[in-house]
């Protein structure tokens, strides 16, 4: 069955017609928007936008924080010329207009749970797991596209919680996570402000009301135009294939649709394997030479990654006793080819003498449901076939990961940041 849209007169399937319609309704609505917002701008008297919270907008608890003010933009990313002022007119307008992304909300939040779990399981694997985040499942009218947006809602949830200085400048200051359409319009912004701008090509600077897919580079970029130190790292076995023992080169296949436009660092080639030391890469031998090397090499740097920041006390289940550690550090936008997840920590059990140690990853899908997660938790059945992913069943020969380092950049550092490179690590 499908139906015809009333404003561009296309055919759409039942299940896609009123979202497809709620698309230009919401065009009209942002051109309104923006026209008043232009009125506003040109006003001297007038240097503060006003507006009365929509229902979808739940605002801090400081309600002055609802209120956004011109310099509560960052006055950074802009001049005085007229091409920047067409686009902080389009900032405020988003401002205005934009909604919270709607979420399974779980109380005391899913991590929670997933400690008390981990505290009983029998064989006390050692665990690094991040401290809050919320999980944003896929709807029907994204499944199959939208994996991106969720990790993203996923990603900016834990900043909000985590780290207060990012309240000021992430989407305007509005303390919340926006939904997909709201996000589609801050990443176009972030291309107009001229982050990215090889990729924004390739989508030819417009992503919303799409269903185009988006990878971590997307991920930077949106993050990285609010000032955020968001960083990409990509495993790539790609460029060896081994055939009857010996090295065949292969095409490297990109596992995002921007991936390609990635400008790398000097890679850290095979036989070797990342540890982090003072933010760099540097090299530890291995005598594991097989088809799971980029897995091994993946899962020792995710290691490496959240346990190099614990704090061992922070709550209840942080303790030395029962090996588990709450850690500091950002959840993991963890890109394969053809679907992306969250990490948010990685447990490693001890080898027994002479084999390897086993590495596991916890991961949130948004794939699957909140509740179904909930559920599973607190009844401590069947969350493991859920969330807990063995390394050794990664079979892909690409993997990106992107996080956020502390700090927010201004001026000639956040001009830096509009290149999107990435630490390469050929395995």
């Amino acid at each position: 069955m499908s139906a015809t849209c009333p404003f561009c007169e296309l055919v759409f399937p039942l299940s896609e017609i009123e979202w497809h319609v709620n698309i230009h309704i919401e065009e009209n609505e942002l051109a309104n928007d923006r026209e008043m917002a232009q009125k506003f701008a040109l006003k001297p008297s007038s240097p503060i936008l006003t507006c009365k919270p929509t229902e979808s907008a739940v605002p801090l608890k400081d309600s002055a924080d609802c209120v956004p003010k011109d310099d509560k933009i960052d006055s950074h990313f802009f001049s005085s010329t007229y091409g920047q002022m067409r686009y902080q007119d389009k900032i405020s307008s988003l401002i205005f207009c934009q909604r919270k992304g709607k979420f399974y909300k779980v109380e005391d939040g899913l991590l929670c749970l997933l400690r008390s779990c981990l505290e009983k399981d029998t064989k006390k694997p050692v665990t690094f797991v991040s401290t809050y985040i919320d999980h944003f499942e896929s709807e029907s009218i994204d499944f199959g596209w939208g994996c991106g947006w969720r990790n993203i809602q996923m990603l900016t949830s834990h900043l909000f919680i985590q780290r207060k200085e990012v309240h000021e400048v992430l989407f305007g200051g509005s303390g919340y996570v926006p939904d997909i359409p709201s996000l589609q319009r801050w990443l176009e912004i972030a291309w107009e402000k001229g982050f990215d701008v090889n990729g924004s090509q390739y989508f030819n600077k417009k992503i919303y009301g799409s269903k185009r897919w988006i990878g971590t580079t997307e991920c930077a970029a949106l993050l990285r135009s609010f000032g955020l130190f968001a960083r990409v790292v990509d495993f790539d076995s790609d460029s060896i294939e081994f055939c009857d023992g010996n090295p065949k080169g292969k095409k490297r296949v990109f596992p995002g649709p921007m991936d390609k436009f990635i400008h790398t660092k000097k890679p850290c080639f095979s036989k070797c394997l990342p540890v982090m030391k003072n933010g760099n890469e540097v090299a530890e031998k291995s005598s594991i030479k097989n088809d799971n090397f980029i897995s091994e090499v993946l899962a020792k740097w995710v290691w490496k990654y959240f346990s190099s920041d614990v704090c061992n006390g922070c709550g209840s289940t942080s303790t030395k006793s029962n090996n588990i550690f709450v850690a500091q550090k950002t959840p993991l936008y963890f890109q394969y080819n053809g679907h992306s997840k969250t990490i948010v920590g990685i447990q490693k059990q001890k080898g027994s003498p002479g084999m390897a140690d086993e590495y596991t990853f916890l991961i949130f899908d948004p794939t699957q449901r909140t509740a179904t997660m909930e559920k599973t938790l607190k009844d401590n059945c069947g969350w493991k076939q859920v969330i807990k992913r063995g390394a050794h069943t990664l079979k892909k020969r690409q993997y990106q990961l992107c996080y956020v380092d502390l700090g927010i950049a201004k001026g000639a550092e956040l001009e830096t940041l509009k290149t999107i490179d990435s630490t390469l690590i050929r395995v």
